[in-house]
């Protein structure tokens, strides 16, 4: 989650340019908007540790809403 949405922009290209899909949502949290970076699907669990070493050392997996 980035409070500047040039930030969350820079790594969604950062993740796309690595070969795993990337978006950039808009979320309203505390009475301001934040940007979430959403990637995957992920395949396996070989992609959160890609992430991780692209620099992500947050990235956690979530499971599918749908």
């Amino acid at each position: 989650v980035y409070s500047v949405e040039a930030n969350a922009n820079n790594a969604a290209t950062r993740i796309t340019a690595a070969g795993i899909a990337a978006q950039v949502t808009p979320q309203s949290m505390g009475g301001r908007t934040v940007w979430q970076v959403i990637a995957g699907p992920m395949l396996n669990a070989g992609v959160v540790a890609q992430l991780k070493e692209l620099g992500f050392v947050d990235a956690f997996v979530i499971a599918d809403s749908e």
